[in-house]
């Protein structure tokens, strides 16, 4: 896009954007027969624009510091901090994005920068307190997707760089073990 400003975050914006409503099927059918008697479209879940200011205004303002003190400051708590004394900017369309994120780039780049200033200097005064992650956070949902591929394949040894391989294997084992029981089917018509 020319005439716009650098964006570092852009991908992970566009995949924050373009994240949609992923929900059990039978609740998503349910949320589905809601907003057909509405009119209405199951929506991109709200994102909160702020976030991705705070983490740009952040991570720019730690580049500055020597070595010695960042090794005390965790971006997270930071952006915790700056994020509990600005406003959120929830939005949910690709237009609401642009135009929150150009006011948070304008109107209220100095707040941003203040409350960040503000994070890492609560941060550098209590440098021992110590960071653990949440519950949510200790087993993503990649990794316990992973999890149950394993387990699912009896294979303990996969990663995400095999993972593909193996599946397709699997596919077509129990593919080639239908058909040799006489099913002619193919497992994707089943």
């Amino acid at each position: 896009m020319s005439g716009s400003f650098f964006n570092p975050y852009q991908r992970q914006a566009e995949a924050v954007r373009n994240r949609r409503f992923q929900v059990a099927p039978d609740l998503a059918e349910s949320l589905a027969g809601q907003a057909a008697t509405t009119g209405q479209e199951i929506a991109a879940e709200p994102t909160n624009v702020m976030e991705m200011l705070v983490k740009a205004e952040a991570v720019r303002q730690m580049q500055l510091l020597p070595p010695k003190t960042l090794k005390f400051i965790k971006l997270a708590q930071v952006k915790a901090y700056a994020l509990n004394v600005l406003p959120p900017l929830y939005v949910t369309s690709e237009k609401g994005w642009h135009s929150y994120w150009q006011k948070g780039n304008t109107e209220l780049k100095e707040q941003i920068t203040q409350a960040v200033r503000q994070g890492i200097a609560a941060v550098q005064r209590d440098p021992l307190r110590e960071i653990s992650a949440l519950p949510h956070e200790k087993e993503p949902i990649a990794e316990a997707t992973l999890s149950q591929i394993k387990r699912l394949l009896g294979n303990e040894g996969l990663t995400w760089y095999n993972v593909v391989p193996a599946l397709k294997q699997a596919l077509r084992h129990a593919q080639q073990s239908g058909m040799e029981q006489g099913d002619r089917e193919p497992l994707a018509n089943r």
